[in-house]
């Protein structure tokens, strides 16, 4: 959010235009509900642990709002965002991984859709 305030085209912060005001106030609201999402499911574990298909709800919600966001964070920082001396580069390439390690977001779908169906803990065959 900072950078946008620092860089410049066109003789004026790229934070001052609309179309990315509009990118970051998405950024930030997409991460803000990931974030919801994941204390409600700590909160409602209390002291013992997480319900299974909440958290696989909040691995899939999360890790594909990293890749979007980390992907409109690339376009605001531009071609320096390419370089191995920009923290977005490494980020990108964190993101991705996160739908992955862990249980993919398909295996984690199937999950959360067995609950949704009726049938938690049935695989279909």
């Amino acid at each position: 959010m900072s950078y946008a305030g620092e860089r410049r085209q066109f003789g004026r912060a790229i934070g001052g235009f609309q179309g990315l005001r509009w990118m970051l106030a998405d950024m930030a609201m997409e991460v803000e509900s990931a974030r919801q999402m994941i204390y409600r499911t700590a909160e409602n574990a209390g002291t013992g642990l997480p319900d299974q298909h909440a958290v696989a709800a909040c691995k899939v919600a999360a890790s594909e709002m990293a890749i979007r966001v980390t992907n409109q964070a690339l376009q605001v920082f531009g071609a320096r965002g390419y370089s191995r001396d920009c923290p977005v580069e490494r980020m990108v390439r964190d993101a991705r991984m996160f739908t992955i390690a862990g249980g993919t977001v398909q295996m984690l779908r199937n999950l959360v859709a067995n609950r949704v169906l009726g049938r938690a803990g049935r695989h279909e065959d």
